[in-house]
């Protein structure tokens, strides 16, 4: 991984991946607050097309969701004074609520 980066500072590539992980928080908070957003950009005259698309909003939140639920993983996995079996149960539970919401959208 840090050779496609081309850094010889691979906490600072994993940072940057787990900082990603962490915006879900930041989509949850834009999806709480669309309609704030929405009125303020359209008193600058700068509405946001895409908060009145259905569509878009629906894989907005779908998005948003994942992210969240990839960010509470992390957030577990790095918990301290765990064992490896309480990781891999986290990761299982992860990998079914996955596959749950597969069969979910498959319907």
């Amino acid at each position: 991984m840090t050779q496609e980066c081309e850094t010889d500072h691979d906490d600072v590539v994993h940072y940057s991946y787990v900082f990603w992980l962490s915006r879900g928080k930041v989509l949850k908070r834009v999806f709480d607050l669309r309609n704030e957003i929405q009125q303020f950009m359209q008193s600058k005259g700068k509405p946001i097309a895409e908060f009145n698309d259905p569509k878009w909003m629906t894989e907005f939140a779908f998005v948003t969701d994942i992210l969240l639920h990839m960010n509470d993983l992390n957030t577990r996995l790095q918990s301290e004074d765990q064992l490896v079996h309480t990781l891999f149960d986290h990761i299982k539970a992860f990998v079914a609520k996955f596959k749950l919401w597969e069969a979910q959208l498959a319907k």
